[in-house]
């Protein structure tokens, strides 16, 4: 693949969930942080979900970021804010379906909407943390959104080590999340992660470590993989 100096960017016209995949903890921590901060920048709605530690609170409160530890947290965030907000914008959205716009125009429109962000720092604890008997209405309401939360300038963004993937394998908000398959791997040793594909890719490279730092961003149907430097070691 031609290399470039060219800089990289989510197009967060084709995006809504966004998954950081890799076996260094600090390395994803790192990425979704530096996401994080840019979603800030651009003047969005930053909420960090950590379901089962407080080791992302500091930054969080830093950055002056909403942080929402453990279930009661979030169920709480849940309940009074997300989804109050997600109604309110998708009957925006279905205003523009009956006009016939196009994704460019809804995208367009609910750009005027503030960008809300959830940043969930690990995917598999926070699948495995609602996936229990008592938690099954909450459950299915976030397995629905992130079906149905494309063009609502919602966006999600998880952390992952491939290695649990195993552990949640039945979790209906694990699988809606990732049904997209769009997101970042790092690490290297592609053919021992099953979450993205990347047909196009030399089967030697598929089976080498990457560098600290460096990652490879899943295929779209609109562009090819990409092999890119972080801003960030």
């Amino acid at each position: 693949m031609e290399q470039t100096a060219e800089i990289y960017g989510i197009d967060l016209r084709r995006t809504y969930t966004w998954l950081v995949q890799g076996w260094n903890k600090i390395e994803r921590r790192n990425v979704l942080q530096l996401l994080a901060k840019s979603a800030a920048l651009r003047g969005g709605l930053v909420t960090v979900v950590e379901p089962e530690e407080t080791q992302w609170r500091g930054f969080a409160q830093s950055e002056g970021f909403e942080y929402l530890s453990g279930f009661e947290a979030f169920n709480e965030f849940f309940e009074k804010t997300f989804i109050p907000d997600f109604v309110s914008r998708n009957k925006v959205k279905q205003e523009c379906l009956k006009k016939d716009y196009t994704e460019e125009e809804i995208y367009r429109r609910m750009a005027q909407e503030p960008a809300r962000y959830l940043v969930i720092t690990d995917l598999c604890q926070f699948a495995k943390m609602l996936h229990t008997d008592d938690r099954r209405v909450a459950e299915g309401r976030m397995k629905n959104l992130f079906e149905k939360g494309f063009l609502h300038n919602i966006y999600a963004i998880a952390g992952m080590n491939p290695d649990d993937r195993k552990d949640i394998l039945d979790s209906t908000v694990f699988k809606a999340f990732t049904a997209r398959r769009e997101g970042i791997h790092l690490g290297g040793r592609i053919n021992d992660q099953r979450i993205f594909e990347f047909p196009t890719m030399p089967f030697s490279e598929k089976t080498a470590p990457e560098k600290p730092g460096h990652g490879v961003t899943a295929p779209t149907e609109t562009e090819d993989w990409h092999r890119i430097v972080l801003p960030i070691a």
